[in-house]
Order: structure tokens, then C-alpha cells, then sequence
């Protein structure tokens, strides 16, 4: 079987044997068989002739397919209670790039979807640091979306530490907008 993603999504996973796997510009790919990393391909065309790998791994062999481009996604967090204001959540976008695609595709073949598991991260730690900064009297809801920098400055670290180990680097908080209701 052929393979050439469209890449209309952050990554797309494949099963079966392959006789040919086409990585487009700005992509990149991770062959697994038997759950083990056989090749990681860049862009270009590959064969068994050139990647002998294709022709060693049989029926049951995965293929994630991903962006090596910046990406956005949307998140929208489960939210807190604030008191004497109701629940409180974020929706918002963050922008990453797969910076580690073997880590990358051994969530996704894991049965995760990296992305969202690194949107409700960012989503609870601005739940989180909403919550204390309304609490310890440093801002009001109303202060929060205009707040996005000092969120931005004081989440990054929290943010990369959690989208690591999913094979994400160059996460950035790119907007959000506070819900209360």
C-alpha cells in the first residue's frame, strides 16, 4: 500500500504493509513494527529500494505521519469555581512544534492524541493560576484576558515541562479568553 498524507491535521497514523511512503515538504514520519521504531523518514519519496526497512516489516506495521511545521490547536480547560463569580474556564489556542517525532508517535500509537493531552495541560495550569492569583487578591476575573503576557510569562516554563515528554517544544500560549458562568 501507498501512503501520502494530506496533512490537513498535527499527525495522522497508518496500519498495514507499505510499499511506498510519500513525506511532503514540512512533514515527517515514524515506521513502527511489532510496536518497535524501524525508520524515521523525512521528506522525500521512500521505497524498500531506499529504505530497506519498508520491505522488512509486515502487515501489522504503523505508520505516524506528522508535521514538522509550527502548529496551532484550540483547548478549552474543564474550569474551576471561583467564589462569588461561578465557574471559571479558559478557551484559547496554543501553538507548538513536534520537536521529538519517535516520543511523538509512541503516544499517539499509545492510544494518545498529544495534542490534546498538551491543550488540557495549558488549560489547567491557566485554571490553576487564575484561580490563585483571583484568590490572593493579585487580579479580578475581569483582569485575567488582559493579563495574557504576565500568564505567557509565568506559564512557559510549566508549559514546556508538560508538553515534553510528549515529543512538543516551542509551545507557546497564543491566546486566551476567560469564561465565567
Amino acid at each position: 500500500m501507498g501512503v501520502q498524507w494530506d496533512g490537513s491535521a498535527a499527525f495522522e497514523k497508518f496500519s498495514g504493509a507499505f510499499d511506498s511512503v510519500v513525506v511532503a515538504a514540512g512533514q515527517q514520519a515514524v515506521l513502527f513494527d511489532q510496536g518497535m521504531v524501524m525508520a524515521s523518514l523525512s521528506p522525500g519519496t521512500h521505497t524498500p529500494a531506499n529504505l530497506p526497512a519498508l520491505g522488512q516489516v509486515g502487515v501489522g506495521a504503523e505508520l505516524v505521519m506528522m508535521t514538522a511545521l509550527p502548529w496551532s490547536a484550540k483547548f478549552g480547560s474543564k474550569g474551576v469555581h471561583v467564589k462569588g463569580s461561578g465557574r471559571l474556564r479558559h478557551f484559547g489556542e496554543i501553538r507548538f512544534t513536534i520537536v521529538q517525532p519517535e516520543r511523538f508517535a509512541m503516544e499517539v500509537l499509545g492510544g494518545l492524541d498529544p495534542v490534546r493531552v498538551a491543550g488540557d495541560a495549558v488549560g489547567k495550569l491557566l485554571d490553576a493560576c487564575a484561580l490563585e492569583w483571583i484568590n490572593g487578591g493579585y487580579m479580578t476575573v475581569a483582569d485575567l484576558a488582559p493579563s495574557i503576557d504576565k500568564f505567557r510569562q509565568t506559564l512557559g516554563p510549566h508549559i514546556r515541562q508538560a508538553v515534553e515528554p510528549l515529543g512538543m517544544g516551542s509551545v507557546e500560549l497564543v491566546d486566551f479568553v476567560p469564561n465565567v458562568g
